[in-house]
């Protein structure tokens, strides 16, 4: 009998480290466990929950947090490798113009010269075109190359004040405008706030958009701003003609450009197209009614506070 009350001891010892163990330490390990699971199996698309204060439920907390970095991780790898592909393609399909504009003169001076055709002015003429098309190819892949380098500028954040960063920006371009006999308009529904994100970058990106807004407005070029759930939108809209039906299909060409002077690649836009998506964003190209061309850059920024 002396020994009953050691025996339940141990028995309710035993009991409750079982409860313990099935109520505390089975469901966070459970969860880890699934969780690693997941991500051997590259599988991001999940959460870690598990809401308690305790050394496991903070060790939960930070596993979510570590599969949620791993997660923007992989989808900004993802983002990079989908725009370079759509760079490649890009480039490939810009290069064939030049290089098909050369080989249909080669093809010319070769079938002049077999007829006994190529006289001193036929060949002075060709050789003048292919000098232009060749420079024009020499300043579409110093183009690339500046476009690569952009891709590998360094993004750095800064602490702005919203609306007043936005109005001064707008009120920079009035010069400008007012040189080309043009009218700004502003308009913003952002409301006070600080938020981080790159001034240069966003300097860059508004300024060639507008670069190209007033070559074809007719009298305004007016900037909207809003600020919704961490995304600045800014849309900037002149009063011209609008894109044409070739523009808005080919609005991923990178270099795609509707001047036939040559002068104007396209790279503004290819730019801006690329900054953008450097901060976190996007660049989208549409016609408004009953006229003009609409350009929205949308950049990912983060709200203090």
């Amino acid at each position: 009998m002396v020994g009953l009350p050691f025996i339940y001891s141990v028995i309710g010892i035993m009991l409750c480290a079982w409860w313990f163990y099935r109520k505390k330490l089975s469901p966070p390990i459970q969860i880890l466990a699934d969780a690693t699971k997941h991500i051997k199996g590259q599988d991001l698309d999940f959460t870690v929950a598990y809401n308690s204060n305790d050394e496991l439920g903070r060790l939960c907390t930070a596993f979510e947090e570590m599969r949620q970095a791993l997660y923007d991780n992989n989808r900004q790898l993802w983002n990079m490798i989908e725009q370079r592909r759509i760079l490649q393609a890009s480039v490939a399909h810009d290069l064939r113009n030049p290089i098909a504009i050369i080989e249909g003169y080669v093809e010319y001076m070769q079938q002049c010269f077999t007829n006994g055709s190529l006289n001193d002015e036929k060949l002075q003429h060709t050789l003048s075109n292919l000098a232009i098309t060749s420079k024009r190819l020499e300043r579409y892949t110093d183009y690339i190359r500046d476009l690569n380098t952009i891709e590998e500028t360094e993004t750095k954040y800064s602490v702005v004040q919203l609306p007043d960063f936005l109005k001064n920006a707008t009120e920079s371009l009035s010069l400008i405008a007012g040189q080309h006999s043009l009218e700004i308009e502003y308009h913003s529904t952002v409301s006070e706030c600080q938020v981080k994100l790159d001034e240069q970058i966003f300097y860059r990106i508004v300024e060639n958009i507008f670069s190209n807004a007033i070559r074809y407005a007719n009298s305004k070029v007016s900037f909207l701003y809003t600020f919704i759930d961490d995304v600045l939108t800014i849309t900037i809209t002149d009063d011209g003609k609008g894109f044409s039906k070739a523009m808005l299909r080919k609005k991923n060409t990178f270099l795609y450009s509707e001047d036939k002077t040559g002068e104007h690649m396209g790279l503004g836009l290819a730019t801006s197209r690329v900054l953008s998506w450097k901060h976190g964003g996007c660049l989208e190209l549409s016609n408004v009614t009953p006229s003009g061309a609409s350009v929205t850059i949308k950049l990912a920024v983060h709200k203090m506070g």
